[in-house]
C-alpha cells in the first residue's frame, strides 16, 4: 500500500477520546486485512458521529430559544395589569413548552446516535460479514435518524416564524396604544354608570349601529341586519380577581325575553365570568356575545373595529 505523505490531508478527529485510542491501537499494530477493517467500520463510525453531531448543533440552538424565552417570561411576569404584556408572556410560555418538546427530541436522537456509533465502534477489527443482519439495523436506525432532522429544524423554525408573527402583532396593538383615540381602561374603571354608558353607546354609533339609550346599563342597537341590546356590566373601580357572575346574564336573559331580541352584546370591564355563569351562559337561549376588559380597551381605547373583536 503507498501512501503519500506529501498529501494535504487532515486525520478525522472522532468525537469519543475512547474511540480515537481504540483506533490508534489497532492501526499500530494492524496488517493489509485488519487497515481494511479497520476503515471499514471507521467510514461507519464516521457517518454516526455527523448525526450526532448535526442532532448537537440543532439542540445546542434549541438550547438558546429556550433560555430567551425564559427570560422574556420571567421579565414579563410581574406586569399582569398591562395587556400588551400579558400577551408577550403568554406568547413566550407558548414557545417554550413547544421549545421544550423539541429539546427533549432532541436529547432523545443525539442518546440513540451515541449508542449506534458504539455499536459501529464495536465492530473496528471484526470480519465485514460478521452479524451483517443486526449491523443492517443498526444502519437503517442512523438512517431514520437523520432522515428526521430536516423535520425536526423545520418544526423549530416554524415555531419561532409563528412566535415573530405573534410578536409583530402584539408590536402593533402597542403602536394602538400608543396613538390610542380613547379613553383609557383605567379612566373606563373610574366612570359612573351613565358616563360609561355614553362612551359604549357612541363607541357603538362609531362602528355602524344606530343607538337608543333605554335604561342605565342597557342600549337599544338595530342596523341593516337587524337589533339587539348591549347590556353593560361594568363595576367602578373593581378588584384585579373580580368577575362577571350569574346576576349578570340572568338580567340579560330577563331584558332579551322582554325586548323579543335573540342578540345580546355583553360588555364588561372585568376580566373574568365565573365558572356558574359560564354553565348558565351555555343555556341561554338568545345569543350572548361577550367583550370582557380586554376586549374592552382594545375596543374603546385603541380603536379597534368591534367586528374584528366579534370575529375573533
Amino acid at each position: 500500500m503507498m501512501i503519500d505523505r506529501n498529501a494535504e490531508v487532515t486525520p478525522n478527529r472522532y468525537e469519543s477520546p475512547l474511540l480515537r485510542r481504540t483506533i490508534g491501537r489497532r492501526v499500530g499494530r494492524a496488517d493489509r486485512d485488519d487497515m481494511l477493517r479497520a476503515l471499514l467500520w471507521a467510514t461507519e463510525v464516521r457517518m454516526a458521529d455527523e448525526v450526532t453531531l448535526a442532532w448537537r448543533e440543532l439542540y445546542g440552538e434549541l438550547r438558546q430559544e429556550v433560555q430567551a424565552a425564559e427570560r422574556r417570561r420571567d421579565r414579563l411576569s410581574w406586569q399582569g395589569s398591562d395587556q400588551v404584556a400579558r400577551r408577550c408572556r403568554k406568547a413566550a410560555i407558548k414557545l417554550l413548552i413547544g421549545l421544550q418538546e423539541e429539546q427533549r427530541n432532541a436529547a432523545e436522537a443525539i442518546d440513540h446516535c451515541m449508542d449506534l456509533t458504539d455499536e459501529f465502534r464495536n465492530c473496528l477489527g471484526t470480519a465485514a460479514d460478521d452479524e451483517q443482519e443486526a449491523l443492517a439495523d443498526t444502519r437503517r436506525a442512523l438512517a431514520a435518524l437523520n432522515d428526521e432532522l430536516p423535520a425536526a429544524r423545520s418544526r423549530f423554525t416554524d415555531r419561532m416564524d409563528e412566535d415573530r408573527k405573534e410578536l409583530h402583532r402584539l408590536a402593533e396593538l402597542e403602536r394602538k396604544r400608543l396613538d390610542a383615540p380613547g379613553p383609557t381602561i383605567r379612566q373606563l374603571d373610574g366612570m359612573p354608570q351613565d358616563e360609561f354608558d355614553t362612551v359604549v353607546q357612541r363607541a357603538l354609533e362609531r362602528s355602524g349601529f344606530r343607538t337608543r339609550h333605554r335604561a342605565p346599563r342597557v342600549i337599544e342597537v338595530s342596523r341593516a341586519r337587524g337589533r339587539g341590546l348591549v347590556y353593560c356590566a361594568n363595576v367602578q373601580e373593581p378588584d384585579a380577581e373580580e368577575m362577571v357572575h350569574v346576576r349578570d346574564l340572568v338580567t340579560v336573559q330577563r331584558l332579551a325575553e322582554a325586548d323579543g331580541t335573540g342578540n345580546v352584546l355583553l360588555v364588561s370591564n372585568l376580566p373574568y365570568i365565573s365558572r356558574a355563569a359560564l354553565r348558565y351562559l351555555e343555556g341561554m337561549t338568545c345569543a350572548v356575545k361577550h367583550l370582557d376588559r380586554s376586549d374592552l380597551q382594545q375596543w374603546i381605547e385603541w380603536g379597534t373595529p368591534l367586528q374584528a373583536l366579534e370575529a375573533s
